[in-house]
């Protein structure tokens, strides 16, 4: 094993120790629940080719490594989801952050950002989930969260297309009913 996978490892255990389990804590993850994301941390530290390309510095990619990439459900027909294991990433590294500043453990500068910006529609859903679905992401449960919310996903672009073409006539209607009247002379 080389210095720098050896590094790496320390590095990444630091960061489980300090900073991710103590927040786990604070969500009360069960004892099921903790070794689940042990083993998809135990399972992805034996992978050196996957260690040997982690960047321990970057917060997103351990978060990543320890929920075994999430909610991310990827099939023949595509990958769903990304725009909301990202945002449960970023509400993490927020939580976790907050912690960190609380317990006096150092953490390098992450933005929780800008107040005067409206949250995205992944953000807005993470922040209306709850436990269940919290636990889905830190454990890496991905089929649970697909058979949840799979269908309920294509039914919202369904319903967001018919609401588009609802709203487009309308609004042809409104322009012709606004078009004056044209009179037929000759």
């Amino acid at each position: 094993m080389s210095i720098n996978i050896e590094n790496k490892q320390k590095d990444i255990n630091n960061f489980m120790n300090e900073k991710y389990f103590p927040l786990l804590k604070e969500y009360e993850v069960s004892e099921e629940e903790l070794n689940t994301i042990v083993q998809n941390i135990v399972n992805n530290l034996n992978n050196e080719e996957y260690v040997e390309q982690l960047d321990t510095e970057d917060y997103r990619s351990l978060i990543d490594m320890a929920t075994n990439g999430g909610i991310v459900y990827k099939d023949a027909k595509g990958t769903q989801f990304e725009d909301i294991n990202e945002a449960f990433i970023s509400s993490t590294l927020g939580a976790m952050a907050l912690l960190c500043k609380k317990n006096g453990v150092p953490m390098e500068d992450y933005s929780l950002g800008n107040a005067s910006i409206l949250p995205t529609e992944a953000e807005e859903k993470v922040a209306s989930f709850g436990r269940e679905e919290r636990i889905m992401f830190l454990t890496g449960n991905k089929e649970a969260f697909y058979i949840k919310y799979g269908n309920v996903q294509k039914k919202d672009l369904l319903e967001q297309k018919k609401e588009l073409l609802e709203a487009s006539k309308v609004e042809q209607a409104v322009v012709l009913d606004e078009l004056p009247s044209v009179k037929k002379t000759l």
